[in-house]
C-alpha cells in the first residue's frame, strides 16, 4: 500500500487548527453551562464581546482547516491528525469531525487511494524506546491503571472463579494503540458512509478488512474498538462491491456476529452473577439489570451496545435470505416506540424499546400512544455517555435530522438533555437553579413524570429530584391559576423546594399550544366512546439521539427501577394505549422487511400521517379507525400490493435540484432519486 508521505508542515498546521477549533468550542460549552446569573448580568457587554471574538476565531480556524483539506496533502494530513488526536469520548470533537468530513471538498481519486494507507501507517508506527518506557511505566504504575483493571475485569467476567488472581504486573494493553485503533475505525465508518459507491472502492483494501474483522472477532480487544469496527464494516457494506468482498472474507461475518451475540449474552449473565453476589437489591429492566457504578457497569454497557450492533447487522446488513435472526415479540406490550413515526436511520430493536443512532445526524422517534390528562411516567436507561434528549412531543413536533431538529427544538415539545442536565423547550436550553451539576453516564436512569392536571413535567436522575422541572400551559390543565404544590417562589428564585423539585423552569409562551395528555387505560372501544374527549393535541414520549448513542425505554411493562419520588397517583405509559392486531401485523411486516418500507417518515411536510395503533393516538376519533388502519384491513393482500402502499418519502422531485421529476436510476449501483438532467451533469471522476 504505497502512498505519498504526509508533509510535517501540513500536519502541524492541521493539528494546530484542529486543537484551536476544539478549544474554542469547548469554551463555548463551558460558557453556556455557567450558572452564576448575577455575574453574567453584570458583565453582559464583556461576555458578548468575548463571545463574538471566539466566534470569529472559530470561523477563521474552520476556514483554515477547510483550505488545507482542499488539496490532497492537506486532506491526508487531516486524516493523520484525526487518527492520532481524536478524543472519541468528546461529543464536541465527534460533531466537528462529522461536520468537517461532510463539508470538506471532494478528494481526488489519488487522494482517496492514499487515505487507508495513511491510517494503517499510523497504526503500524512503532513508538520510540523512550515512549515505550513511559507508556509501560504509566500503564503499570499510574493510580488507576486503566488497562490493567480492564484486562483483570474481563478475565473476572469470563472466569469460572468469582475471585480470580489479579496480577498487577501482568502485560498491560497499550492504551495508545487502542486509541489509534478506535480512531481508525471511526474514520473508516465516516468516510465509507460519506463516499459510498465508486469512491469507497478506493478506500477499501484487504488490510482494512483484515484489521476490522480481527478486531470484531477478538474477545480480548477493547469493546469500543470492536463496536466501531463493526460499524465501519456496516458503512463499507453500503457499497455493493465492498459488501461482496466482506461476505467472501475468510472470516465468515455471520458466524463471527453470532458468536459476538452469544458472547454478549454470556457476559451479561456473568456480570449479573458478579453484581448480585455483592448487591442483592438489583432490579430488572426489560430482562436486564444495572450493575453497581464503576468499571463493571462500564463494561456491561459496552457489551449491551455491542450486542445490539451485532443483532442489527445480522438482520439488516449481512442478512441470511428472508431469515430473521432476532425476531420481535409484541405479545405482552401495549406501547412501543413507533417505527413508523421515526426518522429514517434510527436503529430500533428490542421489540421497539431499544434505540440507537449511528448516523452523524440527530435521529428521533415518538411512541405509539399519547396522553392528554392525569399523571404519567416512563423511564429511560442510558447505555452511552453522549447527548440524548428525552421528553414529550406532539404530533406536530418537527424531526429533521440534517438540520439538527429533535424533541425540544421547537414549540411542540420539550426534553431533558442528558449531557448538559438542562431542559430544552422551543429551541432554548434552560438550566435548573440548583448548583449541583451532573452529567449523566451510561447506566443512569432518567425518569420523566408528566403531571397534566397541574401543567408540569419533572425529570429524575436515578430516582433523585435535582430540580429539573418544566411548566407549560394546555387546555386540559385543572389548576390554571395556582402554582404546583410546594413551589413557594417565582421561577427565578434560587430557594430550594422540599417537594417534587428544587426549582421550576418555565417555558416560553409558545408552549401553550401543547395540550398534554391523558391516555386512558382503554380496555374496549366502547369505554372510549363514553369518555369525554380531551382538548388539543396529546403528548407522546419522544427521544432524540446524537451519533453513537443508545438507550432502553421502559413504559411500565417491567417493574420500575426508580419509581418517581412523589406521593401523587400516577400511571405508566403502558396504560395509555393498545397495540391492535392490525398495527402489530404492520410492525411485524416492517421487521420482516428490515425497515425498508417508507411509511411514517413524518418529519417531511409532504409525507402522509404515520401509521399508529387504533387506540392511544390523539388524531384518532372515538370509535373510528385511522385511515392507515382502514387501508390495511385486507390482511390477505399480496406482497406486490403491499409494496404499492409504500410511498416515496423524499417526494417526487430530484433530490439534487428539486426542479424536475426523479426518473433516473444509476447503474450498476441502482441508486435513484435524481432527474435526467442532473444525471447527465454528473461527471465521473
Amino acid at each position: 500500500m504505497a502512498f505519498k508521505p504526509v508533509s510535517d508542515q501540513a500536519g502541524r498546521m492541521v493539528e494546530n487548527s484542529w486543537k484551536r477549533i476544539l478549544a474554542i468550542a469547548q469554551n463555548h460549552v463551558q460558557e453556556f453551562e455557567q450558572d452564576d446569573n448575577n455575574l453574567r448580568r453584570s458583565s453582559n457587554d464583556t461576555s458578548q464581546t468575548e463571545f463574538y471574538d471566539r466566534e470569529r476565531h472559530m470561523v477563521h480556524a474552520l476556514d483554515t482547516l477547510f483550505t488545507l483539506a482542499y488539496e490532497g496533502p492537506g486532506y491526508l494530513a487531516f486524516i493523520a491528525t484525526i487518527t492520532s488526536n481524536l478524543d472519541p469520548d468528546s461529543p464536541v470533537a465527534m460533531a466537528f469531525l462529522s461536520h468537517i468530513i461532510d463539508r470538506a471538498a471532494l478528494p481526488s481519486r489519488d487522494t482517496m487511494l492514499s487515505v487507508s494507507p495513511v491510517i494503517i501507517s499510523k497504526l503500524n508506527k512503532k513508538p520510540s524506546r523512550i515512549q515505550r518506557m513511559i507508556s509501560l511505566l504509566s500503564g503499570r504504575y499510574k493510580i488507576e491503571r486503566t488497562a490493567s483493571k480492564r484486562e483483570a475485569l474481563r478475565n473476572q467476567i469470563f472466569s469460572n472463579s468469582a475471585t480470580p488472581n489479579i496480577n498487577l504486573m501482568s502485560t498491560v494493553q497499550n492504551s495508545d494503540q487502542t486509541k489509534l485503533k478506535l480512531n481508525a475505525a471511526i474514520l473508516w465508518s465516516l468516510l465509507a458512509e460519506k463516499f459510498a459507491g465508486e469512491m469507497c472502492l478506493s478506500l477499501w483494501h484487504q488490510d482494512v478488512g483484515d484489521m476490522l474483522m480481527k478486531s470484531i472477532s477478538d474477545p480480548q480487544e477493547d469493546l469500543m474498538v470492536r463496536i466501531f469496527s463493526l460499524l465501519a464494516l456496516e458503512k463499507f457494506a453500503l457499497t455493493g462491491t465492498v459488501k461482496d468482498f466482506i461476505l467472501a472474507h475468510d472470516f465468515n461475518i455471520r458466524f463471527v456476529l453470532l458468536a459476538v451475540v452469544r458472547e454478549c449474552e454470556q457476559a451479561n449473565e456473568r456480570i449479573y452473577t458478579l453484581s448480585v453476589s455483592a448487591f442483592s437489591n438489583l432490579n430488572s429492566f426489560d430482562s436486564r439489570f444495572i450493575p453497581p457504578k464503576g468499571p463493571l457497569r462500564e463494561e456491561w454497557a459496552k457489551y449491551v451496545q455491542l450486542g445490539l450492533c451485532a443483532r442489527w447487522s445480522l438482520d439488516h446488513v449481512f442478512v441470511d435470505g428472508k431469515k430473521i435472526t432476532c425476531p420481535w415479540d409484541l405479545s405482552n406490550l401495549k406501547v412501543i416506540m413507533n417505527p413508523f413515526d421515526s426518522t429514517p436511520h434510527l436503529k430500533i430493536g428490542g421489540n421497539g424499546l431499544e434505540l440507537r443512532n449511528d448516523r452523524p445526524h440527530f435521529e428521533s422517534v415518538r411512541a405509539t400512544a399519547c396522553v392528554k390528562r392525569e399523571k404519567w411516567y416512563y423511564e429511560t436507561l442510558l447505555l452511552s455517555n453522549g447527548i440524548m434528549q428525552i421528553g414529550w412531543a406532539t404530533s406536530r413536533c418537527r424531526f429533521s435530522p440534517e438540520e439538527g431538529y429533535g424533541v425540544g427544538d421547537d414549540c411542540n415539545g420539550f426534553a431533558f438533555d442528558t449531557y448538559r442536565t438542562a431542559v430544552w423547550a422551543d429551541g432554548s436550553a434552560v438550566y435548573p437553579q440548583s448548583k449541583v451539576k451532573i452529567r449523566c453516564q451510561a447506566g443512569d436512569v432518567i425518569g420523566s413524570f408528566l403531571d397534566l392536571d397541574n401543567g408540569f413535567c419533572s425529570y429524575y436522575i436515578n430516582g433523585r429530584d435535582l430540580g429539573v422541572t418544566v411548566e407549560f400551559e394546555h387546555p386540559n390543565r385543572k389548576n390554571r391559576h395556582t402554582k404546583k404544590a410546594g413551589s413557594q417562589s417565582s421561577t427565578t428564585s434560587p430557594s430550594p423546594r422540599s417537594s417534587a423539585s428544587e426549582s421550576i423552569i418555565s417555558t416560553s409562551p409558545t408552549m401553550q399550544s401543547l395540550s398534554t395528555s391523558e391516555s386512558p387505560n382503554i380496555s374496549s372501544p366502547h369505554l372510549e366512546k363514553r369518555k369525554k374527549s380531551a382538548k388539543g393535541l396529546g403528548l407522546y414520549p419522544a427521544i432524540s439521539l446524537t451519533t453513537h448513542q443508545q438507550a432502553l425505554v421502559n413504559f411500565g411493562e417491567r417493574a420500575w427501577i426508580y419509581p418517581p419520588p412523589t406521593t401523587s397517583k400516577f400511571r405508566g405509559l403502558n396504560e395509555a394505549g393498545i397495540l391492535d392486531a392490525d398495527f402489530n401485523k404492520r410492525v411485524m411486516r416492517w421487521v420482516r422487511k428490515r425497515g425498508i418500507t417508507s411509511h411514517g417518515k413524518s418529519y417531511l411536510p409532504m409525507n402522509k400521517a404515520p401509521l399508529r395503533p387504533r387506540f392511544g393516538a390523539d388524531d384518532i376519533f372515538s370509535g373510528s379507525s385511522p385511515q392507515s388502519v382502514q387501508d390495511s384491513t385486507d390482511s390477505d393482500c399480496t406482497e406486490g400490493h403491499e409494496e404499492e402502499e409504500d410511498y416515496d418519502w423524499d417526494g417526487p422531485l430530484c433530490t439534487i435540484c428539486f426542479s424536475e421529476p426523479k426518473n433516473t436510476i444509476l447503474m450498476p449501483c441502482k441508486h435513484d432519486g435524481i432527474g435526467g438532467r442532473c444525471a447527465k451533469a454528473l461527471v465521473l471522476w
